[in-house]
């Protein structure tokens, strides 16, 4: 058999399988990367497999039965946005036909799920394996422009017919709902990460100083970097010093998170890292009480993985349903109101004030831990069962 493996956004699949071929993992990443699952799952399958990646220099790595390229990539705006994926997916087809693809692994992302009908017209099947959802929890398309825009996915999603993968079980609802699938031909695998790494993370400090709370993630207003300074300057008023924010992750909007921190006078409570490599965070967690993921409606989240990090790591979270960990983590979570500045302040001087109520989701954590260090659940063996029940 051969795989096409099609990776999504500007992934680097090769330093990733460089990494994996070594026997160990991506230093850059906290959890297993999907790809490296996916390069297992082509092993167990002793196939050949071509892995893309897009919007990256061109480079090109030949190792035994792996192939792996990225290419660089420049979309647009309005209607060049659309001629822009149809061409990526144009050239993407092309390699796959080059290479002799039986079958096509697509991430969220990677390209334009209108655009891959012309795999299906060429022979090419396509699972598609979402790491992100259609549209944000709870924020289904509303109003005749965002409707019009969602509805020219529609033909893939009912013209497909092997199986689909969600990384959530918000992904897998609405695969299923676009699609009008069962539910035995929609999978849910769930990311993996190493025992070891947190393992040697001692609990959360002693509450004799103040509350330290931490982000970790792209620095981009969707995830909802820009209202940390307004959730914190909430908690500042009703009770100055209580709470301190560390911040890491780097991205377009972190000067912008900067001006607003010193606008507002909180640059002594923000503590603003930038990159901050997995080494260092797990520093950093020693002083931490608890992580707050505050995304927004405007994000399509699919899991949040920095959100699964916070728990591993015996920290309490702070959340909100457009989250889809939320499903998997809510018995060591507080849920604010997506967007909400407010609501998110006052969860989190919720945790650092109610004592009784944080020991009872630090003690949460422990239980939630173990399908996380499982590959059971993993995308490997996820494959491996949607390809075996498929034929």
């Amino acid at each position: 058999m051969k795989i096409f493996y099609i990776s999504a956004g500007s992934a680097d699949v090769i330093t990733a399988h460089r990494a994996w071929r070594s026997g160990e993992d991506d230093p850059s990443q906290m959890s297993i990367t999907f790809s490296s699952q996916i390069a297992e799952f082509v092993e167990q399958l002793d196939a050949q497999a071509l892995f893309m990646s897009f919007g990256r220099d061109n480079e090109r790595f030949v190792d035994d039965r792996f192939t792996l390229e990225h290419r660089p990539f420049r979309s647009g705006r309005g209607a060049r946005y659309y001629l822009a994926e149809m061409r990526k997916a144009a050239a993407a087809l092309s390699a796959a036909k080059r290479f002799g693809a039986d079958i096509a692994l697509v991430d969220s992302g990677a390209l334009a799920w209108f655009a891959l009908p012309i795999f299906q017209m060429a022979g090419i099947p396509v699972v598609p394996i979402l790491h992100n959802v259609l549209w944000p929890a709870g924020f289904p398309p509303r109003g005749m422009i965002a409707k019009a825009k969602a509805s020219i996915n529609l033909p893939f999603w009912r013209q497909i017919k092997g199986p689909a993968l969600g990384v959530s079980e918000e992904a897998c609802r609405q695969i299923r709902m676009v699609s009008g699938r069962e539910s035995g031909s929609v999978y849910r695998f769930l990311p993996q990460f190493r025992r070891a790494y947190f393992d040697d993370i001692p609990p959360p400090p002693p509450r004799d100083g103040p509350f330290n709370v931490l982000f970790v993630g792209r620095a981009v207003e969707d995830k909802g970097l820009l209202l940390l300074p307004t959730i914190a300057q909430s908690v500042e008023r009703r009770s100055p010093g209580a709470v301190r924010w560390t911040i890491c992750g780097d991205g377009p909007d972190l000067g912008a998170l900067r001006k607003a921190v010193t606008a507002m006078g909180l640059d002594k409570i923000f503590d603003i890292r930038g990159w901050t490599t997995p080494a260092e965070i797990k520093v950093i967690y020693r002083s931490i009480h608890a992580v707050i993921v505050p995304t927004t409606s405007a994000f399509q989240e699919g899991f949040a993985m920095t959100a699964v990090e916070g728990i591993l790591a015996g920290r309490p979270l702070v959340t909100n349903s457009v989250v889809p960990a939320l499903d998997d983590l809510r018995p060591a979570s507080l849920a604010a109101i997506p967007d909400d500045a407010q609501s998110h302040a006052d969860a989190v001087l919720t945790l650092a004030s109610d004592h009784e109520r944080y020991d009872r989701l630090k003690a949460a954590t422990l239980k939630l831990a173990e399908p996380f260090y499982d590959m059971e659940y993993g995308l490997t063996a996820i494959l491996k069962l949607a390809f075996s029940e498929a034929n």
